[in-house]
C-alpha cells in the first residue's frame, strides 16, 4: 500500500499483545513478520480513514451522512462516495427522469454532494415513494444508472422485472405510526 507504516521494516512495527499471542500459539512464531506487516497495513488504512473522515467512529456512522436525507425544512441533501466518477447526477420521478438536470458537486476524497431546496409551497421536492436513481458519468463518458448503496428503501416488482428500485421513504406526518406502548 505504500503508507507510513507499511513501508517500515516489519520488525519495527509494534503490534499490541504480539508476545502474548506468540506465547499462546507458538506455531505462529514463523509468521511473526507477516503478522507485523498486516498490522502495518491495518494502521495505514486507519490513518487513511481518519484523514478522510476525521475518525473511525465517524466513518462507521456513514449512514448518517451518505444517501438521501430530507431536512426539517423539506430541503434534500444527497451525499455519495464515488471516487471513480467523472460526474454524478440524481434523477427520478421528481424531475421527470431528466438524467442530467440535478448535478452533484464534487468534494474531496471522492465524495459528492447535492442540495435540493424545498418547493415554493414549502413541500419536499421528492415525494414519498418516488423512484430515484443515481446517474454516474464514468471514465468513458457513459451515463450509468445506479442505486445508492446508502438507499434506505428499495422495492422489487418481480412481475415487472428482477431489478430493484430505490424509493424515497418520507410519509406525511399524519401517516407516521406513533408508538403507543413504549
Amino acid at each position: 500500500m505504500g503508507g507510513k507504516w507499511s513501508t517500515m521494516d516489519p520488525s519495527e512495527i509494534q503490534v499490541p499483545e504480539i508476545n502474548t499471542l506468540l506465547e499462546r500459539d507458538p506455531y505462529l512464531k514463523p509468521y511473526e513478520n507477516e503478522i507485523r506487516k498486516r498490522y502495518a497495513l491495518f494502521k495505514d488504512y486507519i490513518e487513511k480513514l481518519e484523514t478522510g473522515e476525521g475518525s473511525l467512529d465517524k466513518f462507521s456512522r456513514g449512514y448518517e451522512i451518505y444517501g438521501i436525507h430530507i431536512n426539517e425544512d423539506n430541503s434534500v441533501v444527497a451525499k455519495e462516495w464515488a471516487p471513480g466518477a467523472q460526474e454524478l447526477f440524481l434523477t427520478g420521478d421528481f424531475n421527470s427522469w431528466n438524467r442530467t438536470a440535478n448535478s452533484y458537486k464534487k468534494l474531496d476524497y471522492g465524495k459528492w454532494e447535492l442540495h435540493l431546496p424545498p418547493n415554493a409551497d414549502g413541500s419536499c421536492p421528492i415525494k414519498h415513494l418516488s423512484e430515484i436513481k443515481i446517474i454516474v458519468k464514468d471514465q468513458n463518458n457513459e451515463l450509468l444508472e445506479r442505486l445508492s448503496p446508502w438507499a434506505t428503501y428499495v422495492t422489487q416488482d418481480k412481475s415487472e422485472s428482477a431489478t430493484y428500485k430505490q424509493r424515497i421513504w418520507y410519509p406525511l406526518p399524519e401517516n407516521v405510526y406513533i408508538y403507543k406502548y413504549v
